[in-house]
Protein backbone atom coordinates (compact mmCIF):
# COMPACT_ATOMS: atom_id res chain seq x y z
CA UNK A 1 0.00 0.00 0.00
CA UNK A 2 1.76 3.17 -1.44
CA UNK A 3 -0.66 5.33 -0.58
CA UNK A 4 -4.42 5.70 1.64
CA UNK A 5 -6.69 8.51 2.05
CA UNK A 6 -8.81 9.17 5.68
CA UNK A 7 -11.65 11.08 6.38
CA UNK A 8 -11.55 12.56 9.43
CA UNK A 9 -14.95 13.93 11.13
CA UNK A 10 -15.85 17.21 12.63
CA UNK A 11 -17.48 17.02 16.45
CA UNK A 12 -20.03 19.36 18.09
CA UNK A 13 -20.30 19.49 22.06
CA UNK A 14 -23.96 18.90 22.89
CA UNK A 15 -22.58 19.77 26.33
CA UNK A 16 -19.62 21.30 28.05
CA UNK A 17 -18.62 22.65 31.45
CA UNK A 18 -15.51 23.48 33.13
CA UNK A 19 -14.82 21.66 36.03
CA UNK A 20 -11.44 23.17 37.14
CA UNK A 21 -7.57 23.06 36.06
CA UNK A 22 -5.18 20.40 35.72
CA UNK A 23 -1.61 20.59 34.87
CA UNK A 24 -0.43 18.57 31.88
CA UNK A 25 2.87 18.24 30.29
CA UNK A 26 3.67 21.69 32.50
CA UNK A 27 1.07 23.47 31.57
CA UNK A 28 -1.81 24.54 33.69
CA UNK A 29 -5.45 23.60 31.58
CA UNK A 30 -8.82 23.66 32.56
CA UNK A 31 -10.45 20.40 33.43
CA UNK A 32 -14.11 19.59 31.16
CA UNK A 33 -16.99 17.60 31.14
CA UNK A 34 -18.36 17.65 28.17
CA UNK A 35 -20.15 15.07 25.42
CA UNK A 36 -19.20 15.12 21.93
CA UNK A 37 -20.70 13.70 18.70
CA UNK A 38 -19.54 13.23 15.14
CA UNK A 39 -21.36 15.18 12.63
CA UNK A 40 -20.56 15.06 8.63
CA UNK A 41 -18.29 17.48 8.27
CA UNK A 42 -14.83 16.37 7.29
CA UNK A 43 -11.47 17.03 6.23
CA UNK A 44 -9.60 14.12 4.07
CA UNK A 45 -6.06 13.42 4.72
CA UNK A 46 -4.06 11.43 1.99
CA UNK A 47 -0.99 9.88 2.94
CA UNK A 48 1.62 8.55 0.44
CA UNK A 49 4.82 7.30 1.15
CA UNK A 50 8.28 8.46 1.44
CA UNK A 51 11.92 6.53 0.51
CA UNK A 52 13.45 8.45 3.51
CA UNK A 53 12.44 9.33 6.58
CA UNK A 54 10.88 13.07 6.27
CA UNK A 55 7.30 13.84 6.85
CA UNK A 56 5.37 17.16 5.20
CA UNK A 57 2.20 18.11 5.44
CA UNK A 58 0.41 20.16 2.81
CA UNK A 59 -2.96 22.03 3.51
CA UNK A 60 -5.24 22.46 0.52
CA UNK A 61 -1.86 22.05 -1.63
CA UNK A 62 0.38 24.56 0.37
CA UNK A 63 3.47 22.71 2.75
CA UNK A 64 2.76 24.09 6.19
CA UNK A 65 5.37 23.96 9.33
CA UNK A 66 3.92 23.93 12.54
CA UNK A 67 0.20 22.48 12.98
CA UNK A 68 -1.29 19.29 14.83
CA UNK A 69 -1.38 16.74 11.73
CA UNK A 70 2.57 17.74 11.69
CA UNK A 71 2.98 16.79 14.77
CA UNK A 72 1.09 13.84 14.84
CA UNK A 73 2.95 12.67 11.87
CA UNK A 74 6.49 13.12 13.72
CA UNK A 75 4.99 11.67 17.03
CA UNK A 76 4.06 8.59 14.80
CA UNK A 77 7.16 8.49 13.11
CA UNK A 78 9.50 8.54 16.33
CA UNK A 79 7.37 6.47 18.54
CA UNK A 80 7.57 3.43 16.17
CA UNK A 81 10.58 3.84 13.72
CA UNK A 82 8.56 4.56 10.34
CA UNK A 83 9.82 5.54 7.11
CA UNK A 84 8.47 9.50 6.16
CA UNK A 85 5.44 10.05 4.53
CA UNK A 86 3.38 13.02 2.82
CA UNK A 87 0.36 14.17 4.27
CA UNK A 88 -2.61 16.11 1.39
CA UNK A 89 -5.60 17.95 3.74
CA UNK A 90 -8.62 18.79 2.05
CA UNK A 91 -9.89 21.48 4.58
CA UNK A 92 -13.56 21.43 4.63
CA UNK A 93 -13.97 21.80 8.70
CA UNK A 94 -14.09 25.90 9.31
CA UNK A 95 -10.99 26.66 11.57
CA UNK A 96 -11.66 28.47 15.11
CA UNK A 97 -15.21 27.55 14.56
CA UNK A 98 -15.33 24.38 17.96
CA UNK A 99 -15.45 21.47 15.07
CA UNK A 100 -12.65 20.39 16.01
CA UNK A 101 -10.89 20.61 12.79
CA UNK A 102 -7.32 20.16 14.04
CA UNK A 103 -7.59 17.90 15.85
CA UNK A 104 -9.75 15.92 13.36
CA UNK A 105 -6.37 16.42 11.18
CA UNK A 106 -4.68 15.19 13.83
CA UNK A 107 -6.48 12.22 14.27
CA UNK A 108 -6.95 11.35 10.07
CA UNK A 109 -2.86 11.69 9.81
CA UNK A 110 -2.48 8.80 12.96
CA UNK A 111 -5.03 6.46 11.39
CA UNK A 112 -3.80 6.98 7.55
CA UNK A 113 0.12 6.88 9.01
CA UNK A 114 -0.69 3.36 11.02
CA UNK A 115 -2.64 1.78 8.40
CA UNK A 116 -0.56 2.92 5.47
CA UNK A 117 2.76 1.23 7.28
CA UNK A 118 0.51 -1.66 9.63
CA UNK A 119 1.68 -0.42 12.64
CA UNK A 120 0.98 -2.99 14.92
CA UNK A 121 0.49 -0.84 18.23
CA UNK A 122 -2.42 -1.22 21.20
CA UNK A 123 -4.87 1.34 21.42
CA UNK A 124 -3.64 2.52 24.73
CA UNK A 125 -0.33 3.05 22.47
CA UNK A 126 -1.82 5.16 19.74
CA UNK A 127 -4.41 7.47 22.37
CA UNK A 128 -1.04 8.23 24.11
CA UNK A 129 0.00 9.61 20.88
CA UNK A 130 -2.51 11.23 20.24
CA UNK A 131 -3.16 13.12 23.53
CA UNK A 132 0.47 14.03 23.09
CA UNK A 133 -0.79 16.25 20.61
CA UNK A 134 -4.06 18.03 21.70
CA UNK A 135 -6.44 16.81 24.21
CA UNK A 136 -9.80 16.42 21.59
CA UNK A 137 -7.37 14.08 19.31
CA UNK A 138 -7.98 10.60 21.56
CA UNK A 139 -11.65 11.19 21.06
CA UNK A 140 -11.30 11.80 17.06
CA UNK A 141 -9.88 9.01 16.41
CA UNK A 142 -12.92 6.94 17.13
CA UNK A 143 -15.18 9.71 17.41
CA UNK A 144 -19.10 8.96 17.95
CA UNK A 145 -21.47 9.59 20.98
CA UNK A 146 -19.08 9.72 24.06
CA UNK A 147 -18.34 12.09 27.34
CA UNK A 148 -15.16 13.38 27.79
CA UNK A 149 -13.24 14.16 31.39
CA UNK A 150 -10.25 15.98 33.10
CA UNK A 151 -7.83 17.38 29.97
CA UNK A 152 -9.84 15.26 27.26
CA UNK A 153 -7.65 11.78 27.99
CA UNK A 154 -11.02 10.02 29.83
CA UNK A 155 -13.13 8.80 26.82
CA UNK A 156 -15.96 7.46 27.68
CA UNK A 157 -18.61 6.04 24.76
CA UNK A 158 -22.68 6.59 26.04
CA UNK A 159 -24.98 3.82 25.08
CA UNK A 160 -27.58 5.88 23.29
CA UNK A 161 -29.17 6.37 19.85
CA UNK A 162 -28.82 9.55 19.43
CA UNK A 163 -29.00 10.54 14.89
CA UNK A 164 -31.39 13.22 13.49
CA UNK A 165 -30.57 16.73 11.80
CA UNK A 166 -28.35 19.66 12.97
CA UNK A 167 -28.61 23.01 11.75
CA UNK A 168 -25.18 24.76 11.91
CA UNK A 169 -24.06 28.32 11.48
CA UNK A 170 -21.49 30.56 12.67
CA UNK A 171 -19.54 33.52 11.18
CA UNK A 172 -15.95 34.44 12.43
CA UNK A 173 -13.24 32.60 14.74
CA UNK A 174 -12.87 32.28 18.60
CA UNK A 175 -9.48 31.58 19.87
CA UNK A 176 -9.16 28.92 22.25
CA UNK A 177 -6.93 30.26 24.97
CA UNK A 178 -9.07 34.14 24.63
CA UNK A 179 -12.16 32.57 25.05
CA UNK A 180 -10.77 30.92 28.39
CA UNK A 181 -9.25 33.78 29.58
CA UNK A 182 -12.72 35.72 29.11
CA UNK A 183 -14.19 32.56 31.02
CA UNK A 184 -11.63 32.83 34.04
CA UNK A 185 -12.40 36.43 33.97
CA UNK A 186 -16.27 36.32 33.96
CA UNK A 187 -15.98 33.68 36.72
CA UNK A 188 -18.92 32.12 35.51
CA UNK A 189 -20.73 29.84 37.68
CA UNK A 190 -21.16 26.58 36.01
CA UNK A 191 -23.29 23.14 36.27
CA UNK A 192 -21.08 20.48 37.96
CA UNK A 193 -21.33 17.58 35.84
CA UNK A 194 -22.93 16.11 32.19
CA UNK A 195 -24.67 12.78 35.17
CA UNK A 196 -28.03 14.56 33.83
CA UNK A 197 -27.49 15.01 30.35
CA UNK A 198 -25.73 11.93 29.18
CA UNK A 199 -29.18 10.18 30.80
CA UNK A 200 -31.47 12.62 28.69
CA UNK A 201 -29.93 11.30 26.19
CA UNK A 202 -31.35 7.85 26.49
CA UNK A 203 -34.85 9.63 26.65
CA UNK A 204 -34.11 11.88 23.58
CA UNK A 205 -34.97 14.90 25.19
CA UNK A 206 -31.69 16.90 24.44
CA UNK A 207 -31.32 20.29 25.97
CA UNK A 208 -27.77 21.24 24.64
CA UNK A 209 -25.74 23.53 27.09
CA UNK A 210 -22.14 25.25 26.99
CA UNK A 211 -20.69 26.98 30.17
CA UNK A 212 -18.07 29.28 27.54
CA UNK A 213 -20.97 31.00 25.46
CA UNK A 214 -20.88 34.53 27.56
CA UNK A 215 -17.22 34.22 27.39
CA UNK A 216 -16.70 33.49 23.45
CA UNK A 217 -20.00 36.25 23.03
CA UNK A 218 -17.23 38.98 24.15
CA UNK A 219 -14.78 38.09 21.24
CA UNK A 220 -17.69 37.46 18.64
CA UNK A 221 -21.17 38.68 18.99
CA UNK A 222 -22.78 36.82 16.16
CA UNK A 223 -22.95 33.64 18.43
CA UNK A 224 -25.66 35.35 20.32
CA UNK A 225 -27.02 36.69 18.03
CA UNK A 226 -27.43 33.05 15.76
CA UNK A 227 -28.48 30.97 18.78
CA UNK A 228 -31.32 33.50 19.84
CA UNK A 229 -32.57 33.19 15.95
CA UNK A 230 -32.26 29.82 16.48
CA UNK A 231 -34.20 29.49 19.66
CA UNK A 232 -36.97 31.94 18.55
CA UNK A 233 -37.64 29.13 15.43
CA UNK A 234 -38.29 26.45 18.22
CA UNK A 235 -34.93 24.76 17.98
CA UNK A 236 -32.71 24.23 21.09
CA UNK A 237 -29.14 25.38 20.07
CA UNK A 238 -25.74 26.01 22.00
CA UNK A 239 -22.07 27.09 20.53
CA UNK A 240 -20.32 24.29 19.79
CA UNK A 241 -16.62 23.87 21.63
CA UNK A 242 -14.95 27.32 22.36
CA UNK A 243 -15.34 28.20 18.88
CA UNK A 244 -17.36 30.84 16.80
CA UNK A 245 -20.52 28.46 15.51
CA UNK A 246 -23.48 27.44 16.73
CA UNK A 247 -25.74 23.97 16.33
CA UNK A 248 -29.38 23.85 16.70
CA UNK A 249 -31.71 20.36 17.25
CA UNK A 250 -35.06 20.09 16.29
CA UNK A 251 -37.91 18.76 14.04
CA UNK A 252 -37.56 19.80 9.83
CA UNK A 253 -40.05 22.23 10.11
CA UNK A 254 -38.09 24.20 12.94
CA UNK A 255 -34.70 23.33 10.61
CA UNK A 256 -36.10 24.90 7.85
CA UNK A 257 -37.84 27.40 9.41
CA UNK A 258 -34.72 28.87 11.54
CA UNK A 259 -32.34 28.31 8.68
CA UNK A 260 -34.83 30.90 6.91
CA UNK A 261 -34.82 33.21 9.37
CA UNK A 262 -31.13 33.07 9.53
CA UNK A 263 -30.82 33.85 6.12
CA UNK A 264 -33.16 37.07 6.43
CA UNK A 265 -30.76 38.36 8.89
CA UNK A 266 -27.28 37.79 6.39
CA UNK A 267 -26.29 34.58 8.23
CA UNK A 268 -25.54 31.68 5.50
CA UNK A 269 -25.73 27.98 7.76
CA UNK A 270 -26.39 24.24 6.28
CA UNK A 271 -28.59 21.20 8.13
CA UNK A 272 -26.19 18.58 8.57
CA UNK A 273 -26.36 14.75 10.25
CA UNK A 274 -24.96 12.97 13.06
CA UNK A 275 -22.69 10.43 12.25
CA UNK A 276 -21.43 7.25 14.15
CA UNK A 277 -17.14 7.15 13.74
CA UNK A 278 -14.83 10.06 14.06
CA UNK A 279 -12.54 8.80 11.04
CA UNK A 280 -12.68 6.24 8.01
CA UNK A 281 -10.48 4.66 4.95
CA UNK A 282 -11.93 6.06 1.67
Amino acid sequence: MNEITVRAYAKINLFLTVTGTETVRGKILHALDTVMCSVNIADDVRAVKRPDGEVRVFFDGEQVENSNAGKAAEAMRDMFGLPGADFYVTRRIPSGAGLGGSSADAAGVINAYRIMYGVNASEPEIKRIAFSVGSDVPYMLSGGLCRLTGTGENVTKIDADVKGKILLCGRGKVDTYACFLNFDALNRQVKPSADEFSDSLKTGKIDPYNALEAAAEKIEPNIKIIRETMRENGLKAAMTGSGAYVFGLGGDEELVRAKTALRNRGYESEIINIVNNGCETL
